[in-house]
């Protein structure tokens, strides 16, 4: 049986494309789809009908069709630059960043349903949970919040002001501005991984909302994943002096 498993990356300067596909195993470039160029942590594949992420220099949000190649299918343009973009694993909503406040879109309508305003500054980071109920924020002001997605439409239809709607959770053990997020699998189960300019990768436990473990490196982080079976953790530094490094350790707590 021949896998069909596909890579998406985007081009930040815009000269080659916007996104290309590319076949995970032969490393083959399949397609690519036009534009300008693309802000890093927005790219969203939707229910593997659609892509879409956010223009780098520009409050715009494009659209593409898979079933229409190289193919602009829509432009959607925003009230400022989107910082972080992410879509529900149903693709009934859209979550985004600009500056240090949470966009919540309906996917279907377009229907702006909330602004979340609990972070001090730019916010760096947007995932969902594998099961669409809960998404988690990190921002440049060093704090990570979970926010349950039922309680936030529920509450901002009962209500005319956003403002006053809270996090289900915050954690605020990283000492400098978190540079990305990991979501593991498990829905509420799940365990929340963190990097952060402070040189450390935090683990959480979401249904406790406690702190498993703290790895410390010794250089500041920019990036984490893990693999399926969620022993190996792969982190990036932002080392310039050297391309950016990617670690690789098994944990174990």
């Amino acid at each position: 049986m021949t896998s069909n498993e596909v890579i998406y990356s985007c081009e930040q300067s815009g000269q080659l494309w916007n996104t290309c596909m590319w076949d995970l195993n032969s490393g083959t470039q399949l397609y690519t789809l036009k534009g300008e160029a693309a802000a890093p942590k927005t790219l969203c594949n939707v229910k593997n009908s659609y892509i879409m992420n956010a223009m780098y220099d520009k409050p715009l949000i494009y659209v593409w069709s898979m079933n229409k190649k190289e193919q602009v299918l829509l432009k959607i343009v925003t009230v400022g630059k989107i910082g972080c973009l992410c879509v529900s694993p149903d693709g009934n909503y859209c979550i985004a960043s600009i500056e240090n406040k949470i966009y919540v879109w309906q996917m279907t309508t377009g229907d702006l349903l909330s602004v979340l305003t609990q972070h001090y500054q730019d916010i760096s980071a947007l995932k969902f949970t594998d099961d669409g109920n809960f998404f988690i924020s990190g921002g440049m002001d060093n704090i990570i919040s979970v926010w349950k997605l039922a309680q936030v439409i529920t509450e901002s239809a009962e209500s005319n002001s956003t403002s006053s709607i809270k996090a289900w959770h915050t954690w605020s053990n990283h000492s400098l501005p978190i540079s990305d997020i990991f979501v593991g699998s498990g829905g509420m189960m799940s365990r929340i991984f963190s990097v952060s300019l402070d040189q450390t990768c935090r683990i959480w436990e979401l249904r406790s909302k406690t702190l498993l473990c703290t790895l410390f490196f010794d250089q500041s982080l920019s990036a984490v994943i893990l693999d399926n079976s969620e022993d190996h953790l792969f982190v990036g530094t932002t080392a310039t002096h050297l391309s950016s490094r990617i670690i690789q350790q098994k944990y174990e707590y």
